[in-house]
């Protein structure tokens, strides 16, 4: 946690060894850097276990707290599934 704390106001990138060997055999390690677009993504997987601690602790089912766990999940979700198509799409690259 403490390490996740000194990285979350900075975006690093990410250097990843490719096999490149079947188009040039020559490349037989080609680096590319990755760069983390989603800067918030701390920020909204924080936000979706918060919601959701607080849709589990209230006492009778409360709509408006359901609501913000529904959205605050749905967002997260669709962050990380934005997340693995990027991931894909630097692959087939």
């Amino acid at each position: 946690m403490e390490s996740l704390d000194k990285t979350q106001k900075r975006n690093p990138s990410i250097m990843i060894p490719i096999d490149a060997s079947p188009y040039d055999p020559q490349q037989r390690i080609f680096p590319t850097t990755f760069r983390n677009p989603f800067t918030d993504f701390w920020q909204f997987h924080q936000r979706t276990v918060e919601t959701y601690h607080a849709q589990k602790q209230a006492s009778v089912w409360n709509r408006k707290v359901r609501k913000q766990f529904d959205e605050a999940r749905g967002t997260y979700l669709r962050m990380i599934g934005g997340f693995g198509e990027l991931l894909t799409r630097y692959k087939q690259i």
